[in-house]
């Protein structure tokens, strides 16, 4: 890589990496970035405690440069992310319903977005997802839930409402 620089470049570039401004540009984008996912996943990241937040967004950071400025794609990623490490092993309560259900929330807000049709997003919950949406939706985690397998699928309606529905108990 030397041989394609010049000896300004490389001056110049040396002079950039010892700047302490880089770290201030470098806190402003982790800001920039983990707002993406507070703003559009709050129900993951109120499930998550701060530790576990802070692990899980630093190693999809790792695995995943940024790509895009758009809130929903970065959001739609970590998800797929933490679908990944919980097939991996990562176990919090709840927590692969909770993705799963924000991603697909996520996945209709996008095509509205785009006007483009989506096929209805299908979520299998293992718990009643109206007592687990309501602890989180108030910003507290659940404490133990009693099983209540079922299937939702949401959709947007003729308003443009996004409708969740109960298809079926499992």
């Amino acid at each position: 890589m030397d041989a394609d620089l010049s000896a300004l470049e490389r001056q110049r570039l040396l002079a950039i990496a010892r700047d302490r401004g880089l770290d201030v540009v470098r806190t402003l984008h982790k800001g920039f970035r983990l707002n993406k996912l507070l703003g559009r996943l709050p129900l993951t990241c109120t499930l998550l405690d701060s530790n576990h937040l802070a692990e899980e967004v630093g190693r999809f950071w790792q695995q995943r440069p940024p790509t895009s400025f758009y809130f929903t794609e970065e959001a739609i990623a970590f998800c797929d992310y933490l679908q990944n490490r919980i097939l991996e092993g990562l176990q919090i309560a709840y927590l692969d319903e909770i993705v799963a259900y924000e991603r697909a929330l996520l996945r209709i807000q996008q095509a509205q977005s785009c006007k483009m049709p989506l096929s209805p997003q299908v979520v299998h919950f293992q718990h009643n997802p109206f007592i687990l949406l309501q602890h989180l939706q108030a910003g507290r985690r659940p404490g133990v839930l009693v099983e209540e397998p079922c299937v939702w699928a949401g959709h947007q309606n003729q308003a443009g409402e996004i409708v969740w529905s109960r298809i079926e108990s499992v």
